[in-house]
């Protein structure tokens, strides 16, 4: 009983080791790393002439980090470099992707 205690408490302290010293663990936004390294992989898959639904799914159902709309278009951000403060923008018209860039977190 005494060594499953003993493995119990290092198998915890070694999760949140692990957790703490990850690509977010010393970052003053926290949130926006997660969501970059999160969706860095994914958003290549992203491509134009997709749906509003079919961007979604490839990206994991996860909502956009920031979403602009305008009578005509829909734009959808999402984080894509941390530590180069980026973010992919996904233009929509139409309901279909027709463009794509990789824009500052403080570009509108």
């Amino acid at each position: 009983m005494k060594t499953r205690v003993v493995v119990t408490v290092a198998a915890l302290a070694f999760a949140l080791f692990s957790y703490s010293c990850g690509p977010c663990a010393f970052v003053t936004d926290e949130k926006a790393c997660r969501s970059a390294y999160v969706n860095a992989p994914l958003l290549p898959k992203v491509q134009i002439g997709m749906t509003q639904d079919e961007v979604k799914k490839t990206l994991g159902s996860r909502d956009p980090d920031r979403r602009e709309a305008t009578t005509d278009s829909e734009t959808w951000y999402y984080m894509s470099d941390y530590q180069r403060e980026l973010m992919a923008k996904f233009t929509f018209v139409g309901g279909k992707l027709t463009r794509i860039e990789q824009v500052s977190w403080d570009a509108k």
